[in-house]
């Protein structure tokens, strides 16, 4: 009896998840259709950025769109998006809504802190000292510098801004697992 009640509340959970992925797609695409003026199935940076504001009830600056834009406009890169891609870009910018608009937020505050000269973005000597903090090794070589900055400056201005963050970081840890992987590859042998 125990056994059979579990299972229903599972299965309850999981057609709820499904009604709520169903509805927010069926929301994702009345929108869409709504601001794709060509009738075309894509929309321009300008319609996107509309319907972004429809859906979460504030317009992305100039830089958060460029950067949601550049994430989502995949198949092909021709500066229009299609229903998928307008998904990816509306996830986007949910996710940066919640790690970087909230000022008490840890990223929030990881970035201003290391932007010590409020341009909006790392340099690549602040960028080092990010790396530092995340470095078990303390010293980052230029050369990994330039590296996670060519990897992460996705907009390529030449310095990581906030919605960049998170993959400069991610860029570096992975390069720093690779690393210890190969240093206890190489003890053990």
């Amino acid at each position: 009896m125990a056994v059979a009640a579990a299972r229903a509340a599972k299965d309850a959970r999981k057609r709820a998840k499904q009604r709520c992925a169903d509805e927010r797609k069926a929301l994702l695409g009345s929108i869409f259709q709504k601001y794709d003026d060509a009738k075309d199935g894509l929309m321009t940076k300008d319609q996107v950025g509309l319907a972004i504001f429809e859906k979460i009830g504030e317009l992305p600056s100039t830089e958060e769109l460029d950067f949601v834009f550049l994430v989502a406009d995949q198949q092909p890169k021709d500066g229009k998006i299609n229903l998928q891609e307008f998904s990816e870009a509306v996830n986007a910018y949910e996710c940066y809504l919640e790690d970087f608009r909230n000022p008490d937020n840890d990223f929030s505050k990881l970035f201003d802190e290391l932007d010590t000269d409020d341009s909006g973005g790392l340099n690549k000597e602040q960028l080092r000292n990010l790396l530092e903090r995340y470095s078990s090794e303390g010293q980052v070589k230029d050369e990994d510098v330039e590296d996670v900055m060519r990897q992460a400056d996705l907009g390529g201005d030449g310095e990581i801004n906030r919605i960049e963050l998170k993959l400069a970081l991610a860029m570096w840890f992975q390069k720093m697992c690779t690393l210890l992987q190969y240093e206890r590859h190489t003890e053990a042998s």
